[in-house]
Protein backbone atom coordinates (compact mmCIF):
# COMPACT_ATOMS: atom_id res chain seq x y z
CA UNK A 1 0.00 0.00 0.00
CA UNK A 2 3.10 2.04 0.95
CA UNK A 3 4.28 1.26 -2.60
CA UNK A 4 1.40 2.21 -4.74
CA UNK A 5 0.64 5.65 -2.18
CA UNK A 6 4.44 6.40 -3.34
CA UNK A 7 4.61 6.08 -7.13
CA UNK A 8 0.92 7.71 -7.48
CA UNK A 9 2.91 10.85 -5.71
CA UNK A 10 5.59 10.42 -7.70
CA UNK A 11 3.48 10.27 -11.12
CA UNK A 12 1.07 13.35 -10.21
CA UNK A 13 3.21 15.53 -8.75
CA UNK A 14 4.49 18.23 -11.43
CA UNK A 15 7.77 17.49 -12.87
CA UNK A 16 7.89 14.23 -10.75
CA UNK A 17 8.96 11.53 -13.17
CA UNK A 18 12.09 14.25 -14.82
CA UNK A 19 12.96 14.22 -11.13
CA UNK A 20 13.33 10.95 -10.23
CA UNK A 21 15.06 10.28 -13.68
CA UNK A 22 17.28 12.62 -12.23
CA UNK A 23 17.89 11.47 -9.29
CA UNK A 24 18.68 8.25 -10.94
CA UNK A 25 21.11 9.48 -13.14
CA UNK A 26 22.81 11.52 -10.21
CA UNK A 27 25.82 8.54 -9.99
CA UNK A 28 28.34 10.83 -7.57
CA UNK A 29 29.19 9.90 -4.35
CA UNK A 30 27.95 11.48 -1.43
CA UNK A 31 30.39 14.07 -0.03
CA UNK A 32 33.29 13.57 -2.31
CA UNK A 33 31.42 15.56 -5.55
CA UNK A 34 29.19 18.30 -3.32
CA UNK A 35 31.04 21.31 -4.42
CA UNK A 36 31.02 20.49 -7.80
CA UNK A 37 29.16 22.76 -10.10
CA UNK A 38 26.62 21.24 -12.89
CA UNK A 39 28.21 21.56 -16.65
CA UNK A 40 25.80 24.30 -17.88
CA UNK A 41 23.89 23.08 -21.13
CA UNK A 42 25.43 24.02 -24.44
CA UNK A 43 24.55 27.40 -25.86
CA UNK A 44 22.87 27.14 -29.40
CA UNK A 45 24.57 29.09 -31.63
CA UNK A 46 22.53 31.44 -33.37
CA UNK A 47 21.31 31.85 -37.10
CA UNK A 48 24.14 32.32 -39.12
CA UNK A 49 22.12 33.30 -42.24
CA UNK A 50 20.07 36.19 -39.88
CA UNK A 51 23.43 37.86 -39.50
CA UNK A 52 24.36 38.00 -42.59
CA UNK A 53 23.80 40.89 -45.05
CA UNK A 54 20.91 40.25 -47.29
CA UNK A 55 21.80 39.71 -51.08
CA UNK A 56 20.55 42.77 -52.50
CA UNK A 57 21.18 45.23 -55.71
CA UNK A 58 23.66 47.60 -54.40
CA UNK A 59 25.40 44.48 -52.07
CA UNK A 60 25.96 43.26 -55.47
CA UNK A 61 27.47 46.66 -56.74
CA UNK A 62 29.99 46.31 -53.64
CA UNK A 63 30.47 42.51 -53.94
CA UNK A 64 31.45 43.07 -57.63
CA UNK A 65 34.12 45.42 -57.25
CA UNK A 66 35.78 48.15 -60.01
CA UNK A 67 34.58 45.95 -62.26
CA UNK A 68 30.85 47.08 -61.72
CA UNK A 69 31.24 50.79 -62.60
CA UNK A 70 31.53 50.17 -66.37
CA UNK A 71 29.09 47.31 -66.40
CA UNK A 72 26.80 50.15 -65.00
CA UNK A 73 27.74 52.43 -67.58
CA UNK A 74 27.31 49.50 -70.31
CA UNK A 75 23.66 48.93 -68.71
CA UNK A 76 22.91 52.71 -68.98
CA UNK A 77 23.94 53.26 -72.37
CA UNK A 78 21.62 50.18 -73.14
CA UNK A 79 18.55 51.76 -71.74
CA UNK A 80 19.57 54.45 -73.33
CA UNK A 81 19.90 53.65 -76.64
CA UNK A 82 16.37 51.67 -76.26
CA UNK A 83 14.42 55.07 -75.84
CA UNK A 84 16.30 56.63 -78.31
CA UNK A 85 15.97 54.18 -81.15
CA UNK A 86 12.49 53.25 -80.06
CA UNK A 87 11.55 56.95 -80.69
CA UNK A 88 13.49 57.12 -84.27
CA UNK A 89 11.62 54.29 -85.45
CA UNK A 90 7.89 54.86 -84.94
CA UNK A 91 6.11 54.19 -88.08
CA UNK A 92 4.71 57.67 -87.97
CA UNK A 93 8.04 59.44 -88.94
CA UNK A 94 8.32 56.53 -91.99
CA UNK A 95 5.18 55.70 -93.16
CA UNK A 96 1.82 57.80 -93.39
CA UNK A 97 -1.44 56.50 -94.73
CA UNK A 98 -2.75 59.82 -95.74
CA UNK A 99 0.42 61.19 -97.48
CA UNK A 100 0.81 57.89 -99.43
CA UNK A 101 -2.92 57.92 -100.55
CA UNK A 102 -2.59 61.90 -101.96
CA UNK A 103 0.76 60.74 -103.59
CA UNK A 104 -0.88 57.97 -105.35
CA UNK A 105 -3.57 60.49 -106.24
CA UNK A 106 -1.16 62.30 -107.66
CA UNK A 107 0.56 59.51 -109.43
CA UNK A 108 -2.50 58.43 -111.23
CA UNK A 109 -3.53 61.44 -112.92
CA UNK A 110 -0.09 61.69 -114.15
CA UNK A 111 1.06 64.40 -111.83
CA UNK A 112 4.79 63.81 -110.90
CA UNK A 113 5.52 67.32 -109.63
CA UNK A 114 2.80 67.75 -107.61
CA UNK A 115 3.49 64.56 -106.01
CA UNK A 116 6.81 65.81 -105.11
CA UNK A 117 5.83 69.07 -103.91
CA UNK A 118 3.08 67.35 -101.82
CA UNK A 119 5.71 64.89 -100.17
CA UNK A 120 8.25 68.22 -100.04
CA UNK A 121 6.13 69.38 -97.37
CA UNK A 122 6.63 66.05 -95.09
CA UNK A 123 9.25 64.91 -92.99
CA UNK A 124 8.42 61.21 -93.33
CA UNK A 125 11.06 58.72 -94.94
CA UNK A 126 8.55 58.19 -97.14
CA UNK A 127 8.34 61.54 -98.69
CA UNK A 128 12.09 62.33 -98.58
CA UNK A 129 12.39 59.37 -100.50
CA UNK A 130 9.73 60.54 -103.12
CA UNK A 131 11.50 63.85 -103.39
CA UNK A 132 14.55 62.42 -103.98
CA UNK A 133 13.37 59.84 -106.66
CA UNK A 134 10.91 61.10 -108.50
CA UNK A 135 13.02 64.11 -109.77
CA UNK A 136 14.30 61.55 -112.21
CA UNK A 137 11.17 60.91 -114.11
CA UNK A 138 12.10 61.18 -117.93
CA UNK A 139 8.39 62.24 -119.55
CA UNK A 140 10.86 61.53 -122.79
CA UNK A 141 10.41 57.69 -121.69
CA UNK A 142 7.27 56.88 -122.99
CA UNK A 143 7.21 53.29 -122.28
CA UNK A 144 9.51 53.45 -118.47
CA UNK A 145 9.66 56.98 -117.67
CA UNK A 146 12.88 56.47 -116.35
CA UNK A 147 12.32 53.70 -113.99
CA UNK A 148 15.53 51.90 -114.11
CA UNK A 149 16.93 55.78 -113.20
CA UNK A 150 14.63 56.51 -110.81
CA UNK A 151 14.78 53.00 -108.33
CA UNK A 152 18.74 53.49 -108.64
CA UNK A 153 17.94 57.10 -106.75
CA UNK A 154 15.89 54.73 -104.36
CA UNK A 155 18.19 52.43 -103.77
CA UNK A 156 20.93 55.15 -103.15
CA UNK A 157 18.80 57.40 -100.59
CA UNK A 158 18.15 54.02 -98.80
CA UNK A 159 21.48 53.17 -98.14
CA UNK A 160 22.45 57.04 -97.18
CA UNK A 161 19.35 57.17 -94.75
CA UNK A 162 19.54 53.76 -93.13
CA UNK A 163 23.16 53.98 -92.82
CA UNK A 164 21.97 57.24 -90.47
CA UNK A 165 19.91 54.80 -88.47
CA UNK A 166 22.35 51.76 -87.93
CA UNK A 167 24.82 54.41 -86.92
CA UNK A 168 22.69 53.89 -83.75
CA UNK A 169 21.30 50.33 -83.93
CA UNK A 170 25.26 49.68 -84.20
CA UNK A 171 25.77 50.37 -80.58
CA UNK A 172 23.44 47.52 -79.21
CA UNK A 173 26.38 45.06 -80.90
CA UNK A 174 29.29 47.14 -79.14
CA UNK A 175 27.78 47.09 -75.76
CA UNK A 176 26.69 43.20 -76.46
CA UNK A 177 30.79 42.61 -76.97
CA UNK A 178 32.59 44.45 -74.05
CA UNK A 179 30.11 43.50 -71.44
CA UNK A 180 31.17 40.08 -71.31
CA UNK A 181 34.78 40.92 -71.79
CA UNK A 182 34.56 43.71 -68.50
CA UNK A 183 32.89 40.79 -66.57
CA UNK A 184 35.52 38.16 -67.77
CA UNK A 185 37.99 40.69 -66.93
CA UNK A 186 36.56 41.37 -63.35
CA UNK A 187 36.17 37.44 -62.32
CA UNK A 188 40.20 37.25 -63.33
CA UNK A 189 40.73 40.24 -61.34
CA UNK A 190 38.50 38.57 -58.30
CA UNK A 191 40.63 35.27 -58.81
CA UNK A 192 44.11 37.12 -58.36
CA UNK A 193 42.84 38.41 -54.98
CA UNK A 194 41.32 35.28 -53.93
CA UNK A 195 44.85 33.09 -54.83
CA UNK A 196 46.50 36.55 -53.34
CA UNK A 197 45.12 35.98 -50.38
CA UNK A 198 45.49 32.33 -50.14
CA UNK A 199 49.13 32.87 -50.03
CA UNK A 200 49.31 35.20 -47.25
CA UNK A 201 46.90 33.92 -45.23
CA UNK A 202 46.20 30.68 -45.84
CA UNK A 203 42.94 29.29 -45.47
CA UNK A 204 42.41 30.68 -42.11
CA UNK A 205 39.84 32.78 -42.98
CA UNK A 206 37.27 31.61 -45.86
CA UNK A 207 34.88 34.61 -45.32
CA UNK A 208 38.08 36.43 -47.23
CA UNK A 209 38.63 33.83 -50.27
CA UNK A 210 34.80 33.80 -50.60
CA UNK A 211 34.18 37.89 -51.15
CA UNK A 212 36.99 37.41 -53.59
CA UNK A 213 35.49 34.39 -55.24
CA UNK A 214 32.12 36.25 -55.63
CA UNK A 215 33.29 39.23 -57.53
CA UNK A 216 35.01 36.88 -59.44
CA UNK A 217 31.29 35.09 -60.31
CA UNK A 218 28.98 38.48 -59.70
CA UNK A 219 30.72 40.24 -62.38
CA UNK A 220 30.49 37.51 -65.25
CA UNK A 221 26.99 37.12 -64.58
CA UNK A 222 26.17 40.79 -64.62
CA UNK A 223 28.31 41.37 -68.04
CA UNK A 224 26.10 38.15 -69.50
CA UNK A 225 22.78 39.81 -67.99
CA UNK A 226 24.04 43.09 -69.91
CA UNK A 227 24.61 41.41 -73.41
CA UNK A 228 22.04 39.23 -73.89
CA UNK A 229 19.39 42.26 -73.76
CA UNK A 230 21.85 44.15 -75.65
CA UNK A 231 21.57 41.59 -79.05
CA UNK A 232 18.07 40.74 -78.37
CA UNK A 233 17.65 45.07 -78.95
CA UNK A 234 19.97 44.81 -81.46
CA UNK A 235 18.27 42.26 -83.93
CA UNK A 236 14.42 43.55 -83.10
CA UNK A 237 15.72 47.20 -84.20
CA UNK A 238 17.58 46.36 -87.26
CA UNK A 239 14.43 44.28 -88.05
CA UNK A 240 12.01 47.22 -87.21
CA UNK A 241 14.18 49.45 -89.29
CA UNK A 242 14.12 46.97 -92.40
CA UNK A 243 10.38 46.90 -92.25
CA UNK A 244 9.77 50.06 -92.20
CA UNK A 245 12.54 50.68 -95.56
CA UNK A 246 10.92 48.20 -97.63
CA UNK A 247 6.99 49.10 -96.76
CA UNK A 248 8.44 52.70 -98.07
CA UNK A 249 10.45 51.16 -100.79
CA UNK A 250 7.58 49.16 -101.98
CA UNK A 251 5.05 52.16 -101.77
CA UNK A 252 6.90 54.47 -103.78
CA UNK A 253 7.46 52.12 -106.46
CA UNK A 254 3.75 50.84 -106.76
CA UNK A 255 2.71 54.56 -107.37
CA UNK A 256 5.57 54.56 -110.06
CA UNK A 257 4.20 51.70 -111.47
CA UNK A 258 0.74 52.94 -111.40
CA UNK A 259 2.27 56.05 -113.27
CA UNK A 260 3.61 55.04 -116.08
CA UNK A 261 0.49 52.51 -115.99
CA UNK A 262 -1.39 55.76 -116.50
CA UNK A 263 0.85 57.16 -118.83
CA UNK A 264 0.65 54.35 -121.18
CA UNK A 265 -3.11 54.06 -121.44
CA UNK A 266 -3.81 57.95 -122.10
CA UNK A 267 -1.08 57.04 -125.10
Amino acid sequence: LLFVVAFTFLVFLPGGPQRAAAQEDNLGVLGLDAGVQPTPAPQVPPDVGASQEKMTLWWMIKAGGWAMWPLGACSVAVIALCVYNGMQLRQNRFFSLELAASLKESMIQCQPSQAINTASQSDTYLARLVTASYKLIDARDTEALGRDRVKEAMEEFCVRANNRYMHWIGYFSIVAQVSPLLGLLGTVSGMIKAFGTMGREGMGDPSRLAANISEALITTAVGLIIAIPAIMAYFIFRNRLANLVNRCREAAEDMLNDLIVAATSNQ
